[in-house]
């Protein structure tokens, strides 16, 4: 945007139009966290009591069935002493791990296929369809204002879709421009 600005003269009018949009999009960005914040924390708060109860509170039962005698035991209830025993103790710890694991991953991921990935994230129910029209909302503002201070529409294009940190619209606007 620096550069557009210098090219056209106006890049007093060039800043402040984009600190308008940089303030709107981090309050934007800013009210989607915290949207997203409570969901996230009843879920982590329901993984960590459902997993202290399978840890902690089941494997008792199975000896106080044992105790009285009881042979058959209802299938729900043979499949939560299963799984008490299954992931129990230290295996506790695979979710973890598991979760740590897989977000390294992704973060690994995105810087080799990070269009790829990008495609990937928007198909994610909510979350996806915020992160998308996030960039896309970022996309259309960054075009308008190369477009609104006369840039050449390829470079416009190019501009903006660098500047929008998403590797699947940026790839899409090279080839824009290319064609």
């Amino acid at each position: 945007l620096l550069r557009a600005g210098l090219n056209t003269g106006r890049l007093g009018e060039l800043l402040e139009h984009y600190l308008h949009y940089a303030r709107t999009s981090l309050d934007t960005r800013r009210r989607s966290i915290l949207a997203l914040f409570y969901p996230m924390l009843l879920i982590l708060v329901t993984v960590m009591v459902v997993g202290a109860m399978i840890a902690f509170v089941v494997p008792p039962f199975e000896d106080i069935f044992k105790g009285y005698g009881m042979e058959q035991l209802p299938d729900l209830t043979l499949a939560v002493l299963w799984l008490s025993k299954a992931i129990g103790g230290w295996r506790l710890a695979i979710l973890p791990a598991l979760l740590l694991t897989i977000v390294c991953a992704w973060i690994l991921a995105g810087r080799i296929a990070g269009p790829l990935q990008r495609q990937w994230l928007y198909h994610v129910p909510a979350l996806g369809r915020m992160i998308r029209l996030s960039a896309i909302s970022r996309f259309c503002h960054l075009l308008a204002i190369g477009l609104d201070h006369r840039l050449p529409l390829t470079e416009a294009l190019l501009l903006a879709g660098n500047g929008t940190d998403d590797a699947y619209i940026g790839r899409a606007t090279h080839r824009m421009a290319d064609e």
